[in-house]
Order: C-alpha cells, then sequence, then structure tokens
C-alpha cells in the first residue's frame, strides 16, 4: 500500500509538473541560439525547430477567432516612424491599456490563425510609458513575426506569455531597433486577447484532477 501511494505522488507530481512547463513554454533554446534569435529563457535546448515542425506542424489548433484589435495612442503620435513595421490597427485608444478590455469602445476583427496580445514600457524623454497593442498575428506585422521564434514556442499550438526580443522578433535591422524586449502572449479563443495568460489557472485545475485521480486510485 505505503508504494503505491509513493508512486501515485511521484507520477502526479511529474505530470504535473510536465504541464506546469507546457504551459510556461519549456522548449527553451541554448544559450547561443537565445543570442540569435532573441529568446529571453533559460538555456535549455529540447529539440531543434526541425524537429518541433515535425511534431507540431505548422496550422493552429483552431480554425478561427475574433481578436480586439488596437495600440495605445501614443503609437499613434509616432506613426509614420512605425508604419512600415506594423499594420495599421482599428484604432488608437487608452483603452488598450485596460486589463480587460472594453468592446465597447476597441473593435473586434476576425482573425484565421490566434490572437496577440503585446505591451513594452519605452522611455520617453525620461518616463516610462507603458504601451499595448492586440490584434491578429496576420495583421500586426507587414513582414511578419520571426517564424523561427513562432514555430519553437508553438505559437500555434498552445497558449503562451514570454517575453522576446523586439529586433529579432520583428526581424528589425540594426540600424532601427536597440536591444529592448517586448512581451507577447498568444491565445487561440475568442476575444482571448482582452486579458492575460491563463497558464496558472490551468496548472491548477491540471493538478487538482491529478491529485483526485489519484486520490480515487487508491
Amino acid at each position: 500500500m505505503l508504494d503505491r501511494i509513493v508512486l501515485v505522488t511521484v507520477a502526479t507530481v511529474a505530470v504535473a509538473a510536465a504541464v506546469f512547463d507546457d504551459d510556461l513554454g519549456s522548449y527553451w533554446p541554448s544559450s547561443q541560439q537565445q543570442a540569435t534569435n532573441g529568446f529571453r529563457d533559460a538555456d535549455d535546448a529540447g529539440f531543434s525547430v526541425q524537429y518541433a515542425q515535425t511534431l507540431f506542424g505548422d496550422k493552429p489548433v483552431i480554425d478561427s477567432a475574433r481578436c480586439y484589435s488596437c495600440m495605445s495612442r501614443f503609437y499613434e503620435a509616432v506613426w509614420p516612424a512605425l508604419s512600415h513595421v506594423y499594420k495599421r490597427p482599428r484604432n488608437f485608444t487608452d483603452y488598450c491599456n485596460d486589463d480587460v478590455v472594453d468592446p465597447r469602445h476597441v473593435p473586434v476583427v476576425d482573425c484565421p490563425t490566434i490572437c496577440i496580445r503585446m505591451w513594452e514600457e519605452p522611455t520617453v524623454a525620461g518616463v516610462r510609458i507603458r504601451g499595448h497593442i492586440r490584434g491578429c498575428l496576420d495583421d500586426l506585422l507587414h513582414n511578419g513575426f520571426n517564424q523561427t521564434i513562432v514555430t519553437w514556442y508553438r505559437w500555434m499550438h498552445r497558449d503562451s506569455c514570454r517575453q522576446y526580443r523586439k529586433r529579432e522578433l520583428f526581424m528589425l535591422n540594426a540600424d532601427e531597433s536597440d536591444d529592448s524586449y517586448v512581451n507577447v502572449c498568444t491565445c487561440y479563443a475568442d476575444h482571448c486577447n482582452s486579458a492575460g495568460s491563463s497558464s496558472g489557472a490551468t496548472v491548477s485545475l491540471a493538478t487538482l484532477a491529478l491529485v483526485a485521480l489519484a486520490v480515487r486510485w487508491l
């Protein structure tokens, strides 16, 4: 009986840890790939990008989603300098900064892939300003996102939130970007780019389910 309890406990912890790692993105590149591709996480390479493509392919897990489309208002003031990189959102509004977007003020677009929420804190005239960008994966950048990063972190197959170096993620030239980072969340459900990542809730529910199954087995 004691051996069975120990076995169940070990299995539950192992699977819960796997779920937790998967939600937060456990497939981290090596330190060399981090420097090359703009990844900000631990230097632990699990497998190559080519292997990730073989396992997960390049298609989203659902056919479409409805995503909020907006940028913080201060982006509009510098839009001439940004318009060659970003596609114009449905509107510029400070409602885009809210933790939960108000649909009365932020339009929604039909998206054939996944929803994106990005935010950064650039310093302007000595003052740190937080800016948000929300939209559909296909409608945010003229040249798209770095596909190596999209594939490595399985954007098309799971919800995730993490930091990336903007120069690498947006494939910008060195003379038009610095080494700053941007936070990016990806998700699939309608209007999911309104709030933050739900990975913590997913982990908690998965862990509770595993514990319940273990107790029942005993």
